[in-house]
């Protein structure tokens, strides 16, 4: 065998030989991390009840929240039974309105953790709920539902935000952003989750949904 021809082959051999320790390295860091850092699979989930607001023979004791279960919860309508869910008249030009046009996902639709429109609009007259706009600050200029505080998931990555001292932890805490299976409220309900949030939940049809039923929304600018 000639001398070149083996410097040819000890050569791939120590490619190989280094290629393999990388892929062994690669694998027990990632292990490691694994172990060190556990994946979060999601956030917890519970399953929707309306905030129970207390008697007027009750208003010395606490507020109590969503999680006492020792008094009933009325059951939330469907959106086919919400009054203020059924279609507008059809406009005098005969061309179909926002509601008219727009359809409200079905509850037996929804990924776990996510709410009707219905149930959201219960819980914003039940009142005891904090909302959040997880949208850019200018969407949440053109209207936002009455009260909801905007948080980002840009507003976590720095520190804890400031904002979340106008969200009570004890409350129920409904997220929204642009509808659908939008990545940007999710993200933030884990946030919220991981800020020591319990009950999170989101309007699957978001701002866009809310606002087609003619649910009351406000407008301005958000404060920094």
């Amino acid at each position: 065998m000639s001398t070149s021809h083996s410097k040819s082959v000890g050569g791939i051999r120590s490619i190989w030989v280094q290629a393999s320790a990388l892929v062994a390295l690669g694998l027990l860091m990632g292990t490691a991390d694994a172990l060190v850092r556990p994946i979060k699979l999601g956030r917890n989930t519970t399953e929707f009840t309306l905030p129970v607001t207390p008697a007027p023979g009750d208003a010395a004791k606490p507020a109590t929240t969503g999680a006492d279960t020792s008094k009933p919860v009325e059951p939330v309508q469907t959106p086919a039974e919400t009054p203020k869910a059924q279609p507008a008249e059809p406009a005098a030009s005969g061309v179909p309105t926002s509601a008219e046009a727009f359809k409200p996902t079905p509850k037996d639709q929804l990924p776990k953790g996510q709410i009707t429109l219905a149930e959201a609009k219960a819980a914003f007259d039940a009142g005891e709920t904090n909302f959040v706009d997880a949208r850019p600050k200018e969407k949440f200029a053109e209207g936002h539902i009455p009260g909801a505080v905007r948080l980002e998931l840009v507003d976590f990555q720095n520190q804890i935000p400031a904002k979340l001292g106008l969200l009570p932890k004890e409350n129920m805490t409904i997220v929204y952003c642009n509808g659908g299976h939008c990545d940007e409220s999710e993200r933030v309900a884990e946030m919220l989750e991981n800020s020591g949030y319990a009950r999170i939940f989101i309007i699957h049809d978001g701002f866009p949904g809310w606002k087609a039923l003619g649910y009351p929304v406000e407008t301005g600018e958000d404060f920094e």
